[in-house]
């Protein structure tokens, strides 16, 4: 969008274009933010359903029972173009989101807000690029305001705006519809002018004309809400920055007074009233609700998925459902409902997806998380549990977005491994793996080296440090500038019979920042050899559950290592051991699921479907799901948005994977309220 019919009108619309995309592109690469600590009571976004194709800068009303969507932009972000614009006008069902219905529409367009009036949807403006991909940029603000009526299927012209106008919102109070913000881009002009007037139109009234009244503000990409007769402004961007100002408009008196200020980032903000109250949410993943009686803004929950350039519509339960938009680059195709009116319900089990996928790994990844993608490289292409020549062994990298369930290609991990530990840097730039199981030059055998991924560059090197004795089954945690290595085993088939499993007892260290380039024995053994364990990180406290020690016996007992007083101790065991199980910290707790348990008749070992929590303030277990429903043999678990992932491609028949997505404090305040009940009657 660079481009136009004469020098002059170049470089006068370049500057509009800079503006516009430099902004939103500032706004598609925001990280996501910080995972949301749920266990305090607080609603959280529940992927529902999908929409038939992601968009941004779209438009939505809620009208009786459905859920009417249209325009946006698909396209590569920055490279605006009829192609990427969506010709798409549709309803989605609001009693079963996965009633989806297209509807009639001509022209392709985004930035074109929808409200609903008699019976009608009516659209007001938007943004048409006439360009092909391959040529100039060319963004036409639209001046045309349009009529669907549902009963007759046909759209009709109203009366034209003054001028173009996209990046706006409206609302509608009694009969009249109201414009707020935006600007107007005529690249055929070359002229951008931001708005600083409001525009009304009496919809009951046929030959009614636009009526202007001043406006406090110049901002666009903000959000419009009708509420209590009064018309609240969000956010948005000004032609200096981005603003969480907000401002209420009474028609009556035609008067502007300053609301409270949006808490969070508030540029590409959406929000609809909910019974009453003022439901808003940015890219900074809050649910936020405003009603006028309130000073404030109040905490209502958060997203799953983050996002802005998106909608949001509250459904006729009083829930909202959140829609659209755009995180990281990425475009999400989940639809999310927040149980503002229902409460929700109390299954912690939020979604589970079977998605297909591009690599042949079936278990023993090494994993990632960052910036709502899960990373994963290498493993076994095969579903046996001793399936170990060379050709199992897999080097590949992919990543996968929950947000859209795609796949994007990494680089290849330096050769081909499985059972690699992994630890994410804690500036988020880089991702250091350690050992794992692979082909040697005759023979399968753990490995001693230390590789880092430059999540940047999608490069891996081989940087150490590096074990002195090979090592897989172990765990790899961080405390400070330090790299810690627990238990694991040095497999090696050949030695001599007898000694091709060596479980290692020397807990070691390195600090690369001081020039380590290999491990060293920090001069601290386990209480007890352990491999294929859970080991995670609370504080300055290492915890290993469950695992196998020498004999082929199971460890019952759970270990702590205290980092600073360089001590061991004990804690409360689970209902079962476990060997390989799966531990994820959320806040202060330890969750545990997946791997193999004894069998009640001590017959041999079955999957364990629970899912257990582990207090560690108070030395409790808690068995958050008796029964998991799906295969829990080979799965990777780890904390996403404050929630709990479950990773698992041990599929024999095709190249499938199992996402689930788990709140296991869903219910669980409840429950533990009607526990405390109980104890006091």
């Amino acid at each position: 969008m660079t481009c136009f019919k004469s020098v002059f009108h170049t470089s006068m619309m370049a500057g509009a274009i800079a503006l516009m995309f430099n902004a939103q592109a500032q706004a598609q690469h925001f990280a996501v933010p910080d995972d949301p600590d749920l266990s305090m009571p607080m609603l959280v976004g529940e992927p529902c359903n999908s929409i038939p194709r992601p968009t941004t800068s779209f438009g939505s009303v809620a009208h009786d029972g459905w859920l009417y969507v249209m325009g946006g932009y698909h396209g590569r972000p920055h490279a605006y173009n009829r192609d990427g614009q969506s010709r798409e006008f549709y309803r989605i069902n609001l009693h079963d989101l996965s009633h989806q219905e297209m509807l009639p529409n001509n022209q392709g367009m985004q930035s074109c807000p929808l409200e609903a009036w008699n019976g009608k949807i009516i659209r007001t403006g938007g943004l048409v690029a006439t360009n092909a991909p391959d040529e100039s940029s060319h963004p036409v603000s639209l001046s045309t305001v349009s009529s669907y009526d549902p009963a007759t299927k046909q759209w009709t012209a109203l009366a034209d705006m003054p001028a173009g106008r996209s990046s706006h919102d409206t609302a509608i109070i009694d009969s009249t519809l109201y414009v707020f913000g935006g600007w107007n881009l005529d690249a055929d002009s070359g002229s951008r002018d931001w708005y600083s007037d409001v525009w009304t139109l009496d919809l009951a009234d046929p030959e009614a004309k636009w009526i202007p009244h001043d406006a406090p503000f110049k901002r666009r990409a903000m959000a419009s809400v009708a509420v209590d007769g009064k018309v609240m402004i969000i956010g948005g961007m000004t032609p200096g920055g981005t603003t969480n100002e907000v401002n209420l408009y009474d028609p009556e008196t035609n008067t502007w007074s300053e609301g409270p200020s949006y808490p969070e980032q508030a540029f590409g903000i959406a929000a609809d009233n909910v019974d009453g109250m003022v439901v808003a949410s940015g890219v900074d993943g809050g649910v936020l609700g405003w009603s006028p009686q309130q000073e404030n803004w109040e905490p209502l929950g958060t997203t799953t998925f983050p996002r802005f350039f998106h909608q949001i519509a509250a459904d006729h339960n009083g829930d909202i459902l959140i829609l659209g938009g755009i995180s990281g680059g990425m475009r999400p195709s989940q639809i999310e409902r927040v149980a503002i009116g229902t409460g929700g319900d109390d299954d912690p089990i939020v979604r589970h997806w079977v998605v297909p996928s591009p690599s042949n790994a079936k278990n023993r990844q090494a994993f990632f998380v960052r910036n709502g993608w899960i990373y994963m490289f290498g493993g076994n292409n095969s579903t046996g549990q001793h399936d170990f020549e060379s050709h199992n062994f897999l080097a590949e990298g992919y990543r996968l977005n929950p947000a859209t369930m795609t796949w994007r290609p990494c680089s290849d991990y330096p050769m081909p491994r499985q059972s690699v530990q992994t630890h994410m840097d804690d500036d988020g730039k880089t991702g250091f793996a350690l050992g794992g199981f692979g082909y040697g030059e005759d023979t399968a055998h753990t490995h001693i080296e230390g590789c880092t991924y430059d999540f940047k560059d999608n490069s891996w090197k081989v940087t150490g440090p590096h074990l002195p004795v090979s090592r897989s089954q172990f765990g790899l945690a961080k405390h400070g500038d330090e790299y810690w290595v627990f238990g694991g085993l040095d497999y090696d088939s050949r030695r001599e019979s007898g000694d091709h499993f060596r479980h290692l007892a020397d807990v070691m260290m390195a600090n690369p920042g001081a020039g380590h380039e290999e491990f060293i024995d920090s001069g601290i053994d386990l209480p007890r050899t352990r491999r294929a364990f859970g080991g995670v990180t609370v504080g300055d406290r290492y915890y290993m559950l469950g695992g196998m020690t020498d004999n082929f016996e199971l460890v019952p007992v759970c270990d702590v290592f205290d980092f600073d007083e360089k001590k061991w101790s004990q804690i409360a065991q689970p209902e079962r051991t476990r060997l390989s199980p799966e531990a994820v910290v959320l806040g202060k707790h330890i969750f545990l699921a997946g791997g193999m348990s004894p069998k009640v008749d001590e017959s041999g070992l079955e999957p364990n479907k629970s899912l257990e929590m582990y207090d560690t303030q108070t030395n409790t277990w808690t068995t958050i799901v008796e029964d998991l429903p799906f295969a829990l043999r080979h799965i990777t678990m780890m904390p996403f948005r404050g929630q709990l992932m479950i990773f698992t491609s041990h599929e024999s028949d095709a190249n499938m994977a199992h996402v689930v997505l788990i709140n296991p404090y869903k219910g669980m305040h409840r429950n533990m309220q009607m526990a405390r009940m109980s104890d006091l009657e």
